[in-house]
């Protein structure tokens, strides 16, 4: 709280500076009434009263002012204004040696189109800087941000949060959480540090299938079901950029649950426009019980449903499809691997260059050895998350291996570069990071506002 520090020096050096400094000069009062102290002359000023200082003009009830340390106490309906800037509340110190304002009992400052408002607050005419702290709430065009601490600088109209922060864009359903925050709106970016957390609500029209039945006098209609999606990230760092499109990036440690997709990566990119996460340095996708792994991977929804996994560059795909054999993994390797998706279900998965497939295979439910192919490419049709059909293309090798010969061994005829990860991201880890913050957040049915309020444990 540096402007408490300089504020609270200040009055042990009142005399020294308000030889020199500008008096805070009476326009106005119903009635006045003057006193000698100790201390040196007093003027209590009673009804209407308005008072300047330079650019500075204040209005309020009533007033105490200190005649030689060229201060005010303001009460009751306080205002005080400095060219775009408005700062009102029920009572303020004004400090005119240092020009510093201090609300106590609540304090709102409006600027243009940012709004800040807290349990107290100090904002300095000098510097044109405020610092607002307990409660604290900034609103301006592009977002809402609530934190313990936020301070404001008017020049540049940018922004610094601390403590328990919440931001939230006014033209997205994307909330971002973290220790610290700081605001750019010139640049429409924000910069989230601090076990910062992502939550994003979708609102989600279900397939026709689930589609509720509802009969009319002369026909049968379908009503689809809306559900709502959540997408949860956690990392090290969260970038918000808004011009021109909603997009965010993630950097370090970097998590996201998304139903039954799962990611992990060191650096991602959310581009909300196109429905596209992008990940790099490390990353790994699981979607149910597939797990991919590659040097990138691309993301992509449609009508945000899951639509398509782009993976790019030692590219591996595995799934465990029976779970009384939790060895048996099958695995698709190569140096681009696509997934479609189509109604929330793998349809086909297709793997060019240097492409390998291990598969398992069963008779009546029984194991049945296992097929392991090489080719220029291979595609696989899905059904029920099973290989139904698979094509081998161009520069076909292969064996296939009897039941008697790898029962046990399945490890020694793995594809080279498998390997099965375990540490999928969990949804209540990533949520204690976010109610870590001590505060509630609920959106309402459009997934486009949401309510903040303390959380109490």
């Amino acid at each position: 709280m540096l402007f408490l520090a300089v504020y609270a020096y200040s009055q042990s050096h009142i005399s020294a500076i308000s030889q020199t400094a500008e008096p805070i000069l009476l326009h106005y009062a119903d009635s006045l009434i003057g006193r000698e102290t100790l201390s040196g002359v007093e003027r209590e000023l009673v009804g209407n009263v308005h008072l300047r200082q330079g650019n500075v003009y204040v209005w309020c009830d009533n007033a105490i002012q200190y005649l030689t340390e060229n201060r005010a106490v303001l009460i009751g309906n306080v205002k005080i204004v400095q060219g775009t800037v408005t700062m009102t509340g029920p009572r303020a110190d004004y400090n005119g040696n240092l020009k510093l304002a201090f609300g106590t009992q609540g304090v709102k400052i409006v600027d243009r189109t940012t709004v800040l408002t807290a349990d107290q607050g100090i904002y300095s005419m000098k510097n044109y800087i405020a610092e607002f702290y307990s409660n604290v709430r900034l609103e301006d065009d592009t977002v809402t941000i609530t934190a313990d601490t936020i301070q404001y600088e008017r020049r540049t109209r940018n922004s610094f949060a601390q403590g328990k922060v919440i931001v939230k864009g006014k033209q997205s359903n994307v909330l971002l959480a973290g220790d610290s925050a700081f605001h750019y709106p010139a640049q429409h970016y924000s910069l989230i540090k601090g076990k910062p957390f992502l939550l994003k609500v979708d609102t989600i029209v279900t397939a026709n299938r689930d589609s509720l039945m509802y009969r009319t006098k002369d026909s049968l209609l379908a009503i689809p079901i809306l559900r709502y999606d959540s997408s949860m990230v956690v990392a090290e760092k969260l970038e918000a950029f808004r011009q021109y499109k909603d997009t965010y990036i993630a950097h370090d440690s970097v998590e996201m649950i998304r139903g039954e997709l799962r990611m992990k990566s060191q650096l991602a990119i959310f581009d909300n426009l196109n429905e596209r996460i992008s990940l790099y340095k490390s990353p790994v996708v699981w979607n149910d019980s597939t797990q991919i792994v590659a040097d990138s991977i691309i993301v992509s929804m449609k009508n945000k449903h899951l639509h398509q996994i782009q993976a790019f560059g030692n590219a591996f795909s595995s799934s465990r499809d029976d779970t009384l054999y939790t060895s048996r993994i099958n695995q698709l390797s190569g140096h681009y691997i696509r997934v479609n998706v189509e109604d929330d279900s793998v349809r086909t998965i297709f793997s060019r260059g240097d492409a390998k497939s291990l598969y398992y295979m069963e008779t009546d439910n029984q194991p049945d050895g296992a097929a392991r192919n090489s080719a220029d490419s291979i595609r696989i049709e899905v059904e029920n998350n099973k290989p139904e059909i698979i094509h081998w293309l161009g520069a076909v090798v292969g064996d296939v291996y009897p039941e008697i010969v790898i029962a046990d061994k399945e490890k020694e005829y793995a594809l080279p570069g498998f390997k099965r990860r375990e540490d999928k991201p969990k949804k209540d880890r990533l949520l204690i990071r976010l109610f870590s913050r001590q505060r509630d957040i609920h959106f309402n049915k459009d997934g486009q506002s949401d309510r903040v309020e303390e959380h109490t444990k």
